[in-house]
């Protein structure tokens, strides 16, 4: 239980006005030039050190400030020149020094130690915003700031806002509360009732206001008695100020829970005050004996019974078992049995209230009968009973409403009627009142026939009856049953009626040599037969169908053909049938087998024979892909020719055709001829080179050629010469290539080279010719250069050809590669000097070359000193470090310097000897790398020792740590504290580690890292409050060291919203989102039907359509978090109008009919109220479009014979906007139709003989249908004179089968029927 929780919104309801004129107000002698002071005093019990403030209460513009002192007191200095409204805040010290005297007697909770109580007296944590207000016209001698005077300007606000007007209306409400309380009146201005200090009661004594302040002060102490679990002395307050009724009271019933504090409440605060003096403090109870009598206060009560308008304020007691289970279609019924010792009056409230119930606020009673959508409904119900003062509640109690099974209902009138081969289809339907319940359906008799099926599960009847199945089913019985209870439909019959058989048609001519096809049009039947079958011809007796291919011999006229159809009842014939055979050209024949091969220079012929069986027809040969050798006649077909060696060749795809006058044709299959070829000797031909230089690249490539190689032949080619072949030749025996580099070796010449080409059975040779290979002597040419001491020397000489070098009189360090002729080598220093008559000389197999009287000299260069020594790696602080190396020179005379790298700060270097020595100390302690010495002679150059370290080891020391944490975060932001913590010898192996401690579990959301000691986390909303006595330590296993303890504050920061809905486009999506931050769940009230908000994100989206154009105002969105709720509030949603294509709609007929008038009207509509339709169409010229009635365009007119076909009717209607039009498209026929006249005696008795009464005659149903098409049905009058005479539409030509039935004055329909059947053919 905490004081604190959500300060900032006490702050923004608690704005004071304090309106100051120029003349001044309280001890304005005393105060300085043009100002006037304000005192007051502030009071939780008793604030010492609170941050009193004075404000503008539009800007917050500060217009003073002081501090309270030891006993609560303050001064506000206020300029005079100030007029309007002035806010007064307390509020707590930024360093938390801000305290209260807690003077409530029963201890006071410790906001930092939840459980925790502060005795009576003692100084409590201050961090609450309190303020109070006057105004000009009732403005006290001094401002009491106290809880109940931040609930009056609470009160202010709510009324609308810091005016004079509100804050006399809230000071005057409060007012009346505590008139009831105190049994006399209470001062009008609650501020100007000066605090009284319940710790020192003495006080009282002098006090202005005895009576009311000693009422008021307990209130505010007592108010620390109304604290829940979840709530703190903020919530109280406001509490407070939401708990006046619309009448400017304070509800005397009101409820603390739900957000209001009422005159209980406060009568209940401020007897747990003086309840808890009678205990504890029996100065103040003299005291209160002494002054307020009306409390009749006793030292020996243990609780206070403080009488308010003669009312006693004990509770209520109610009582009951109600039950539990409450049956549907039962009656329920409660009455709770309620006591009070007062004899009290009562009035009872529910909540949770079951729908099927009703409830008496005089007695308590639920009473109701639940029905079966209640079954399985749970309701916690609890009643609550009301003496005025205070309620008492019973529950809350379950009650759930368990269900009964109600049997299901069945409904539907079956079709008792259907004609053969049509589908029959009947459901009933079927309800069950029991939720859940799974509904199954049966049929009697069970063993239906075979057409005719039942579903189980939907109670479907359905299927086809064939022309077997005419007849009639009766007594059949459809039942439904939820499992126990069973409920069925009235017995009806099915009678199946037969359709006679029909059949129609005319054969087309038949083609000679085509295939010939006639299937009649019939319905009904299942059996054809035929007479006088053309002998060409086959029938196909289940379908009627005459079908073949007539030849040329079967040309002419077949007839009396006859096809008969039948069912079970009856036969129709289709009789005297003919079919004519037309004669058609037939295609030529053509036959013969071609050569397929012939030699060159053999003469070629082939002669093709063609018939054609149509006499006179003039033939035409052809042929395609025709060997360019051969010609061909065109009135023979005769194929001739003689090819020669250059038409060898296989000659593909001859094809030989015949063509008749009807350009009919036949033609053999493709064939191919080749003609083969004779042997031709080779041939080859080429000059080759008859010299070749020694390395040079020897080729020649003779050309060797046989014309009879795509014939199969195949040459080689072969050398012969008067040597072995050398291995530097190579010679190619598929292309005669020789090829090759001959060397050194190969000087000389080869004789009688020959190359011969052959096919295997002839050959040809070149000319023999020999080849020389000319020797190239070697060359060699340079000048030795001079060596340089130590460095590696290199030299090669200039040469061409030759295999090996040999050198004479090289030096010692010097050595020549023999393949190369290099000299290498690296002098030393014993080396300098000049060694001359060096000779190099290179040798191939014939001759030798040389170099002679060469020189090399050796130039000196200096000599790096050399240095050794093994230095100490490690010394202890405070030892002697002492180190010196060793260097020599073999450079006699050179003088050595020495020098050092890395020098420990603690230690001298001598450059004449090398030493390094010195004695480290305690701040010395590491490890000092990388050390190098060297030594370095007169030209520079040096050596140095290996790089060294020197460790110098240290004693421990105490880690350190050092910091200062923030005291306090914002929610949601990131806390962040990172502490220095240092160990002077972690670089000599001491390890730190941190910890944390603190007087509270750490919460999840704060971190803390044991190697850096960093605090670090982000608190939400839940975690608002304060951390006390946070403290971070180090240690290094020895020894550690700690930061000062503190506290640490977690700040709340109440949700924000803004933002205006933007208009939304009917049929386009729309999303807004408001800019938020903070809060949990938002909610939207008063949005459009066509918007929904999403509660996480706040995003409103949706699509509106034509009907929400319009603004929806009063618009509100909600963000809340766990303490505080925003609003933006009188929002408004505009839908903007778009435009919206017209629809046509209607259902057109198939036909118009010759002679007859068509009609038929479209259906148009566009919702946009306003738009004009504009209509097109593309109808005959037969029909017009009548637009007069925008919304029902008719299409009128009568076709003539001239208009028989079929159309493709498009009707357009376009609103004049851009892509807004819609079209409407149908296919109409225009056909030969006629009427039907049909006339009938009128029944004049019953089928039993009996007679018909005239009156029960009511009329008739005639119903046709067409053979495949669905029937027509029409009520059809009674005539007068004993008979009926029924006139048919305009119907098209073909099949009907009329059918009347007569209907009584109960529209029941007779089960006997006539029925005719009308084949329309003109």
């Amino acid at each position: 239980m905490r004081y604190t929780g959500r300060g900032s919104i006490v702050s923004a309801l608690a704005i004071i006005s304090v309106i100051l004129s120029g003349c001044g107000g309280v001890n304005n002698e005393e105060s300085p030039p043009g100002l006037t002071t304000v005192t007051g005093s502030g009071l939780l019990g008793i604030i010492s050190g609170g941050i009193v403030t004075a404000l503008e209460p539009d800007d917050r513009a500060v217009l003073a400030e002081s501090v309270t002192q030891v006993d609560g007191t303050f001064d506000l200095d206020i300029s005079l020149s100030h007029e309007g409204p002035v806010l007064i805040e307390i509020t707590p010290a930024n360093d938390g020094s801000s305290t209260f005297l807690c003077d409530f007697p029963g201890g006071c909770p410790d906001p930092d130690n939840p459980g925790v109580l502060i005795s009576f007296g003692s100084n409590v944590p201050f961090d609450l915003t309190l303020s109070a207000a006057t105004t000009d016209s009732i403005r006290a001698n001094e401002v009491s700031v106290n809880p109940i005077t931040t609930a009056v300007v609470a009160r202010a606000v709510e009324l609308g806002g810091i005016t004079d007007v509100n804050l006399r209306q809230a000071n005057s409400e409060m007012s009346e509360q505590l008139s009831l309380l105190l049994g006399e009146d209470f001062p009008t201005d609650i501020s100007a009732v000066p605090n009284i200090n319940l710790v020192a009661p003495q006080a009282i004594t002098y006090h202005s206001f005895v009576n009311a302040g000693i009422l008021l002060a307990s209130l505010n102490s007592g108010l620390i008695a109304l604290i829940n679990d979840n709530e703190t002395l903020e919530d109280v307050i406001l509490d407070l100020a939401n708990g006046f009724a619309p009448d400017g009271k304070l509800g005397a019933s009101s409820d603390f829970n739900s957000g209001e504090l009422g005159s209980n409440e406060l009568l209940f605060a401020a007897e747990q005050t003086i309840s808890g003096a009678i205990k504890t403090q029996s100065a103040i109870v003299q005291t209160l004996e002494e002054i307020v009598p009306l409390l009749n206060l006793s030292e020996t009560t243990t609780t206070l019974k403080m009488k308010r308008n003669e009312i006693a304020a004990i509770p209520p007691t109610i009582l009951g078992a109600p039950e539990a289970i409450a049956l549907e279609d039962a009656s329920y019924s409660f009455t709770p049995i309620v006591t009070d010792e007062d004899d009290s009056s009562f009035s009872f409230s529910v909540t949770d209230l079951p729908t099927w119930a009703s409830f008496n606020n005089l007695d308590g009673t639920i009473s109701g009968v639940p029905v079966n959508a209640n079954a399985g409904d749970t309701n916690q119900t609890s009643i609550s009973v009301s003496d005025g003062f205070s309620t008492t509640t019973l529950g809350p109690f379950t009650i759930t409403v368990e269900n009964t099974n109600d049997a299901p209902v069945i409904a539907g009138t079956p079709l008792t009627n259907i004609a053969e081969n049509a589908n029959y289809r009947f459901t009933p339907s079927a309800s069950d009142e029991d939720v859940g319940s799974a509904l199954g359906y049966s049929i009697s008799p069970a063993a239906l026939p075979d057409w005719l099926n039942f579903n189980a599960q939907t109670g479907e009847l359905s299927g086809t009856p064939q022309d077997a199945d005419v007849g009639s089913i009766p007594d059949i019985i459809i039942s439904v049953s939820d499992g126990e209870i069973d409920t069925s439909l009235a017995p009806f019959s099915i009678t199946v009626t037969n359709i006679p058989p029909t059949i129609s048609g005319v054969p087309n001519a038949a083609m000679e040599d085509s295939a010939f096809m006639f299937t009649p049009i019939s319905a009904g039947g299942n059996n054809f037969s035929v007479t006088n079958l053309p002998v060409w011809a086959t029938f196909d007796s289940n379908v009627g169908r005459i079908s073949g291919t007539p030849v040329n011999a079967n040309v002419g006229v077949y007839s009396n053909i006859d096809i008969s159809l039948s069912d079970l009842h009856e036969t129709v014939v289709l009789s005297d049938l003919s079919i004519e055979v037309v004669n058609t050209n037939d295609a030529p024949q053509i036959i013969g087998t071609p050569p397929t091969s012939i030699k060159e220079d053999a003469v070629y012929s082939f002669t093709p024979l063609a018939t054609d069986v149509d006499l006179g027809d003039t033939l035409t040969y052809k042929i395609v892909s025709k060997p360019e050798w051969a010609t061909f006649s065109m009135s023979t077909g005769t194929l001739t020719g003689t090819p020669d060696n250059d038409d060898v060749a296989v000659y593909s795809d001859i094809v030989v055709s015949v063509v008749d006058a009807a350009n009919d044709f036949a033609q053999l299959e493709a064939f191919s001829v080749e003609v083969t070829n004779t042997n031709d000797a080779p041939t080859i031909a080429g000059v080759p080179a008859t010299e070749v230089l020694e390395d040079s690249l020897y080729r020649f490539n003779p050309l060797a050629e046989d014309v009879d190689i795509p014939y199969g032949d195949e040459i080689s080619l072969t050398l012969t010469l008067d040597q072995a072949k050398p291995d530097w030749l190579s010679f190619d025996e598929i292309t005669g290539a020789l090829s090759g580099s001959p060397n050194d070796t190969d000087v000389g010449m080869l004789t009688n080279l020959v190359v011969t080409v052959t096919d295997g059975e002839d050959s040809n040779s070149l000319p023999a010719f020999d080849l020389t290979i000319t020797n190239i002597p070697p060359t060699i040419s340079g000048t030795l250069e001079n060596a340089t001491e130590d460095v590696a020397y290199s030299f090669t000489p200039t040469a061409s050809g030759g295999d090996s070098f040999v050198a004479t009189d090289l030096p010692a360090w010097a050595s020549i590669n023999p393949a190369t002729g290099e000299i290498t080598g690296t002098p030393l220093n014993d080396d300098v000097g000049t060694t001359s008559n060096i000779s190099i000389e290179l040798s191939d197999a014939n001759e030798t070359v040389g170099l002679s009287d060469l020189s090399i000299e050796v130039v000196n260069t200096n000599d790096a000193p050399q240095i050794i020594g093994t230095p100490p790696t490690s010394i202890k602080e405070d030892a002697v470090y002492s180190f010196t190396p060793l260097a020599t020179d073999v450079d006699l005379g050179d003088t050595l310097t020495y020098k050092i790298v890395s020098k420990p700060e603690w230690a001298t270097f001598s450059m004449s000897t090398g030493t390094l020595t010195g004695t480290p100390d305690n701040d010395d302690v590491a490890v000092y790398s990388d050390i190098v010495v060297s030594v370095v002679d007169a030209a520079n150059d040096f050596a140095q020792l290996e790089a060294f370290s020197v460790e110098v080891t240290n004693t421990n020391d105490a880690p350190t740590i050092a910091g200062v944490p923030a005291t306090e975060v914002l929610e949601d932001s990131l806390y962040r504290f990172n502490p220095l913590a240092e160990d002077v010898d972690i670089p000599y192996g001491d390890e730190i580690s941190l910890t944390l401690t603190l007087d509270q579990a750490k919460p999840d959301w704060l971190s803390f890292d044991e190697i850096t000691g960093a605090l670090s986390g982000s608190p939400n909303d839940t975690d608002v409050g304060m951390l006390t006595n946070l403290v971070v330590t180090v240690t290094d296993g020895e020894d550690s060291n700690s930061l000062p303890a503190f506290d640490l504050t977690i700040t709340n920061i109440p949700p924000t919203i803004s933002g205006t809905l933007e208009n939304a486009t009917e049929d386009v999506a729309y999303s807004f989102t408001p800019t938020a931050s903070g809060g949990d769940s938002f909610v939207a009230t008063d949005l459009p039907a066509w918007a929904s908000i999403n509660p996480a994100t706040g995003e409103i989206t949706g699509t509106p359509l034509n009907d929400d154009v319009g603004t929806t105002s009063n618009i509100s969105i909600e963000l809340s978090d766990a303490n505080e709720t925003v609003t933006l509030t009188d929002l408004s949603l505009g839908v903007v109008n778009t435009n919206d294509a017209p629809t046509l709609e209607g259902a057109p007929p198939d036909f118009a009919f010759v002679g007859a008038p068509y009609n038929f009207t479209l259906v148009a509509n566009d919702v946009d109220v306003g738009d004009v339709l504009l209509f097109t169409d593309n109808l005959p010229l037969w029909a017009t479009l009548d637009a007069t009635n925008p919304f029902l365009p008719k299409i009128t007119g009568t076709p003539t014979i001239k208009d028989l076909g079929t159309s493709t009717i498009l009707v357009t209607a376009d609103d004049l906007n851009v892509a807004s039009a819609s079209e409407f498209e149908f296919i109409l026929e225009v056909a030969n139709g006629t009427i039907v006249n049909l006339t009938w005696d009128n029944p004049t008795h019953y089928k039993d003989g009996s007679p018909l009464p005239t009156s029960d005659l009511f009329g008739y149903e005639m119903t046709y249908i067409k053979n495949g098409e669905l029937p027509v049905t029409e009520p059809i009058t009674t005539g007068a004179g004993g008979s009926t005479t029924y006139t048919s539409p305009l119907l098209e030509l073909g099949s009907y089968t009329f059918t009347v039935k007569v209907f009584d004055s109960n529209s029941d329909l007779s089960q006997a029927s006539v029925e005719l059947l009308a084949i329309l053919n003109n």
